[in-house]
């Protein structure tokens, strides 16, 4: 099983969140903005969960944070706004 195998197939994947907190970094990486994705809608159960995982990317998250910004999707600025940006410390935001 590949790392792509472990990216959630729907908003109550919670089998492969699991999965996902027990894999190193290094591989995470590889699925960044798949598993940002999860961040569209913050009702979704999934989200926060996606979210805890993807807060140890600090600095790494600041560029797809951009992208997400710059996007047309207002409903995941917002979330990724209230909810992922909030968690990253203010000195990495600056």
């Amino acid at each position: 099983m590949g790392i792509r195998d472990l990216i959630p197939r729907d908003k109550h994947d919670f089998g492969r969140v699991e999965q996902l907190k027990n894999q190193p970094l290094e591989n995470l990486r590889l699925i960044l903005s798949e598993l940002l994705k999860w961040l569209q809608d913050g009702n979704w159960p999934i989200s926060k969960p996606i979210e805890d995982i993807l807060i140890d990317f600090k600095h790494e998250l600041l560029p797809y944070i951009i992208e997400i910004l710059e996007s047309e999707d207002v409903a995941w600025k917002y979330f990724v706004l209230n909810g992922l940006a909030r968690k990253l410390s203010n000195d990495l935001l600056k």
